[in-house]
């Protein structure tokens, strides 16, 4: 009754408050929100390799963005497939290790549910580092750079064998 009063005195005095209940902000809600998913996807996959650029080429700040935005140019979809798989992956793990699921359970199990959960949660983001490193490496084996280093950089390393080796 009183927060009625209160609308209608506000109504009266030329103040409108926006009806979030309504049809046409709701739309308008589903429509910036897909907007922005969107915006958020397209520079995850122009920049998924900016956390191994800084790490091998110690490339810093906007350089590393640029760097893996040029990396990653001719294989956008096997980012955004490593992006999805872990990703939905991801979700599945942590609401299936989550309190909410498990909330009828005493408090033993859910203790060791959580701990186990967190186990495999460290080794799912291991893996997620290991795949965007293979993605780099293959990214830079696209454009030509890979091979260049491997033939300069360990020749010295490889020791040559003689092929009329008798056994």
């Amino acid at each position: 009754m009183f927060v009625g009063s209160v609308l209608m005195f506000m109504n009266n005095l030329g103040i409108v408050l926006t009806d979030y209940n309504s049809v046409y902000f709701m739309w308008f809600s589903a429509i910036m929100e897909a907007i922005l998913i969107t915006i958020v996807i397209y520079f995850y996959v122009e920049w998924s390799l900016a956390f191994v650029v800084v790490v091998v080429e110690s490339r810093w700040g906007f350089v590393a963005l640029i760097r893996s935005s040029y990396l990653v140019k001719g294989m956008r979809s096997v980012s955004l497939l490593v992006m999805l798989y872990f990703g939905v992956c991801g979700v599945l793990l942590v609401g299936m290790c989550s309190e909410n699921f498990y909330r009828s359970w005493a408090f033993g199990p859910l203790v060791f549910i959580t701990m186990l959960g967190s186990v495999f949660l460290m080794i799912f983001m291991l893996r997620i580092t290991a795949a965007n490193t293979v993605l780099y490496n293959y990214c830079k084996a696209l454009h030509g750079e890979l091979a260049l280093e491997v033939a300069e950089g360990f020749v010295q390393e490889y020791m040559n064998l003689p092929v009329d080796v008798g056994w």
